[in-house]
């Protein structure tokens, strides 16, 4: 998504910076996916029968699909807060999310977030009181050390501005 779209859906300020799933990751994924894909693609060129070909086409796509979005932006840093991905939870939005790919991002701002989850799944939003805290579930986990660290950085900067 480029920054002019992002803006205007979220009215988050301008883009600083953008992260992605750290190189290691998004190789072994792709390398997954292409071993996968090549074992479809067998698979399609032995089978005589139609309606099998549709399966492994589908298959085929779907791995071709994920080996060019594995270097997707995951997380968006803004003047007003962050744009994340949204853990999908269900099968529907999984299929959808890969078609449609910028269906799935949540603006969370700074002031509201709580706190953030050792795994990099969730981050706690709103205030340490009974029924105030709501967990976002996200799609950080692969983000590398150093990504993490700026973006916890740049929160608590935030942050301690607010206060």
């Amino acid at each position: 998504m480029k920054a002019e779209d992002l803006q205007r859906r979220f009215s988050c300020g301008a883009v600083e910076k953008t992260y992605e799933n750290g190189r290691p990751v998004v190789f072994v994924l792709q390398a997954v996916f292409a071993v996968v894909g090549i074992y479809f693609f067998c698979l399609f060129m032995r089978e005589t029968s139609a309606g099998h070909k549709i399966y492994l086409l589908a298959g085929l796509f779907f791995c071709l699909l994920r080996i060019y979005r594995q270097r997707d932006i995951v997380c968006y840093v803004t003047e007003k807060g962050l744009v994340v991905r949204k853990q999908c939870h269900s099968l529907y939005e999984f299929f959808s999310e890969q078609i449609k790919g910028t269906e799935y991002l949540v603006f969370i701002p700074y002031e509201i977030i709580f706190s953030v989850s050792p795994e990099w799944t969730d981050f706690e939003l709103g205030q340490p009181e009974i029924g105030g805290i709501v967990i976002q579930a996200v799609r950080l986990r692969f983000l590398s050390k150093e990504a993490k660290q700026n973006i916890l950085k740049r929160i608590r900067r935030e942050q301690e501005r607010e206060e």
